[in-house]
């Protein structure tokens, strides 16, 4: 199956090739051998070039989000009018609604409600797979509300801090 996809305002082909529960993916010039077990309808365990990786994916406003090895990626439908990002690790899709890129437990929250935030700022660190991972801020703004205190646990694509966005 051959699939497009916008980041960073490029269209991208990918291919995807089924040959006895193995994958084979290429992207661009590289080929990539993955070994992919569903648990969930958002959520995939994958082995990819030896290494264990999961692989999370939402739908959020007709763009498509998706997170591999803790680093989300916000890809747009090349027919569709908005183009697409890549956020890092942000968590966010520059609308101030920074969200939970992969499930874990809020670990610290570095901000409280009123606090001015900056574009790349740490606002909480969220736990997953046993790596600590910062949260930026992908907006300057004023943070709103928070919706997680530290030990809570956090599903994949839920709210975690939304900020009001100042220009």
């Amino acid at each position: 199956m051959e699939y497009e996809f916008l980041y960073n305002g490029e269209s991208h082909s990918v291919s995807v090739e089924e040959k006895g529960g193995v994958y084979k993916v290429t992207l661009g010039d590289r080929v990539y051998e993955v070994n992919a077990s569903m648990i969930s309808p958002d959520e995939l365990s994958m082995i990819v070039e030896g290494r264990s990786v999961r692989a999370f994916s939402a739908r959020n406003d007709g763009e498509r989000v998706v997170c591999i090895g803790g680093v989300q990626w916000v890809l747009g439908d090349p027919a569709g009018e908005e183009g697409a990002g890549g956020t890092g690790s942000a968590g966010g899709t520059g609308d101030g609604m920074i969200t939970t890129p992969m499930p874990g437990k809020i670990v610290e929250v570095h901000v409280e409600v009123g606090d001015v935030v900056e574009k790349q700022q740490p606002l909480l660190v969220l736990e997953a797979m046993k790596m600590q991972n910062d949260i930026l801020s992908d907006v300057n703004g004023v943070v709103k509300k928070i919706h997680f205190s530290p030990g809570d646990q956090a599903s994949f694509g839920e709210p975690l801090v939304e900020i009001e966005v100042s220009g």
